[in-house]
């Protein structure tokens, strides 16, 4: 299984929400977002992202036909 764990990182939500917090990966996949101190105490150590911002990536899919 491979896990990854970012303490500490801002994050883009969905609606344009920024939220402080930990960020986990399983597999590649996020796994857990924990916002609430309760969660974050809880929180596997990782990468201390001290406040670094995490946004989803923009891929452009698109192509040019030869006309």
């Amino acid at each position: 299984m491979n896990n990854l764990v970012l303490n500490d990182c801002l994050m883009l939500l969905p609606g344009r929400e920024i939220k402080r917090g930990d960020l986990v990966i399983k597999n590649g996949t996020i796994a857990e977002i924990l916002i609430t101190p309760q969660e974050r105490a809880l929180s596997p150590k990782g990468i201390d992202l001290a406040g670094a911002i995490v946004m989803p990536g923009l891929v452009n899919a698109h192509c040019h036909a030869p006309m």
